[in-house]
Formats: structure tokens, C-alpha cells, sequence
């Protein structure tokens, strides 16, 4: 459905001669990726990364430099009026909202800048008010509504005309942990219905659990893509083992280390006393050295024992780090 080849965009600092090439920023540098129909695809990278250049690219608002960008088939720069019927747009932030407007006419007035006759758009944004519990909300004015309430109408608004492509600019900036849940539901009910969706994101657990597929820019470069596993295991990183004991004796890490055969690596093990007993955290690599590590511990007692893999955050900072963001 998307197909990004070599995307170069170049930027003018504020107030410098367009003759002057030697300033311009590059914000993104030879990117391409693919997304196939009824994913969701989610970019990451820090600020400054070019994750919003290219949502503005694909969403035909910018045009590239150099390389090319097709949708259904279309160019973005060629084929724009036949790309923007087919797509939905909510952007971070408060853009796009008309504050002294309510929530119905603000979808309303959306269905008809997109061509859907009054009665139609009128039923449709009840339908999508009702699906993002806001009916309560449609009389009132948007400069009431909460924070959370005026993302979940950004979504509602590009789905106005039922487009087979959305592009969500971080939906869940600024919102508090129940807010986001509530709307990480609600894209999860979109991609059942068949739609596609790219989504730009801070939040690694949110990407983790819900993208199909992401991609890691870093000062406008691809740094990796893939599904969130394979983006984990791909990385040389460590593994925790973390056994809880049933007391709070001291202990001795070197000698730990060396029965285990670290070779007296006190930084891949660490010990925590807490009020129930102790935390011995294990970093290692390969299998997990359970048995290794219950026979070094003797006959102490063991009330659990918990192993977890790297995560998404683990592997992108890890990512950024080697690419100097």
C-alpha cells in the first residue's frame, strides 16, 4: 500500500538564502521502507528524527527533494488529489480542531470538506461520536472538552470519510496513562476493521504491543526495521534472570560470578536486600542459566525465579547510542 524509495528532504533554516545549499538540513536521508496492506507500521525515533517530515510527505503536505513516494500505486507529488480522498490525517497536538466549534460540527464540516453530502456526514459523526464515547460531549464546545477527549475527536475526524489509510502523529502525547489506554483500544478496533495505519510514537511499550512492523530513524536515516522482535533479538544485548530468595543473607558476587563461570564479572550480577528477602539479577546472553544458577545458590530457598528478553526501549536506545543521536 505504501512503497517509500531513497526519500531525501532538505530544509532551509529560518531566514537563510535558498542560493546558500551548503545550510540546508537534511531531515531525512535516503529512506525506504514498504507497508503492506491492513498493517499497522509504526516510526520511531527521537525529535528531530524526521518522523513528522515524513508523515507530511506521505500525507502529500511537503514534496521530497529527491526519491520517490507512491500510495495505492500514486506518487505523492504526481498524484496527490488521488491519494487524498483515500487517506486520514490526525496530527498531535490541538491542529485541525475548530475550538469554538462543537464536536458534531467539527465532523460534520469535516464529511463536507471531504465531499460527503450533510445528511450523510450528520449520521456518520454520530456513528463515530457514539464509537469514541463522545455523544455526551457533541453539544459542547471543543474548548471544554479534556485533553483526551480532543485526541479521540482527531481520530474520529479522519475516519469522517472512511479512508483505507490513517496517519496518526503521535496520538497519545500528553495524555494520562487511562486516556491512552482508552485510545490504544480504539486504534486496535481500526486495524480489526481493515484499515492501515502508520503511527509515529515516543513510547516503545505502545509500539512493543501494538505495531505490526516499525521503523527506527535517526538524524533522518532508516537505523533499523522490522517487527518488534526482530528488532530486539537483532541486537548484541543482554538478558535478565532474576531470582527472588527467601532470605537476606549477604553474598558474596565474586564467588557467585565464578561458579557460574563469569570469570569473577561482578558488573553482569547484581544483588538487591529487600524487605522479603533478596533480588540476585543475572545479564547474560544465549539460554538462560537457570539450573547453572540454582546450583551455585546452594540450598537456599528460591520463591521465584523470572527471566525477560531485551525491550523495544532496550534495543532503540541501544540503536541511537551507536548512531551518535
Amino acid at each position: 500500500m505504501v512503497e517509500v524509495e531513497n526519500l531525501v528532504r532538505d530544509y532551509l533554516p529560518a531566514g537563510q538564502l535558498k542560493a546558500v545549499a551548503s545550510r540546508r538540513v537534511r531531515a531525512l536521508d535516503g529512506v525506504s521502507f514498504s507497508v503492506a496492506e491492513g498493517t499497522l507500521f509504526g516510526i520511531l525515533g527521537p525529535n528531530g528524527a524526521g518522523k513528522t517530515t515524513m508523515i507530511k510527505i506521505l500525507t502529500t503536505v511537503v514534496t521530497p527533494t529527491k526519491g520517490s513516494a507512491r500510495i495505492f500505486g500514486c506518487d505523492v507529488v504526481k498524484e496527490a488529489h488521488r491519494i487524498r480522498p483515500r487517506i486520514g490525517v490526525a496530527y498531535g497536538g490541538d491542529l485541525g480542531l475548530y475550538w469554538r466549534l462543537n464536536g458534531l460540527d467539527n465532523l460534520v464540516f469535516a464529511g463536507q470538506l471531504q465531499g460527503i453530502g450533510m445528511k450523510e456526514s450528520r449520521a456518520r459523526a454520530w456513528e463515530l461520536l457514539e464509537q469514541f464515547e463522545l455523544e455526551d460531549a457533541a453539544k459542547k464546545r471543543v474548548d471544554s472538552y479534556s485533553r483526551g477527549m480532543r485526541q479521540r475527536l482527531h481520530v474520529a475526524r479522519c475516519l469522517i470519510h472512511d479512508p483505507d489509510l490513517i496517519f496518526l502523529d503521535e496520538p497519545t502525547s500528553g495524555l494520562d496513562p487511562a486516556a491512552s489506554r482508552n485510545l490504544r483500544q480504539l486504534i486496535k478496533q481500526m486495524k480489526q476493521m481493515g484499515k492501515t495505519i502508520i503511527l509515529t510514537t515516543h513510547n516503545m511499550s505502545e509500539a512493543d504491543s501494538m505495531c505490526d512492523h516499525v521503523a527506527i530513524i535517526a538524524k533522518g536515516k532508516m537505523a533499523a526495521m522490522g517487527t518488534p522482535d526482530e528488532i530486539k533479538r537483532s541486537l548484541d544485548t543482554f538478558c535478565i534472570l532474576e531470582v527472588k530468595l527467601d532470605n537476606r543473607l549477604p553474598l558474596d558476587l565474586a564467588l557467585l560470578g565464578k561458579r557460574l563461570g563469569l570469570s569473577g564479572d561482578r558488573a553482569a550480577l547484581s544483588c538487591e536486600q529487600t524487605e522479603s528477602g533478596t533480588v540476585i539479577r543475572l545479564r547474560y546472553k544465549g539460554a538462560a542459566p537457570v539450573r547453572s544458577l540454582v546450583k551455585a545458590l546452594d540450598n537456599m530457598t528460591i520463591l521465584e525465579i523470572t527471566t525477560r528478553g531485551n525491550t523495544l526501549e532496550e534495543a532503540y536506545l541501544k540503536l541511537l547510542e551507536e548512531r551518535g543521536a
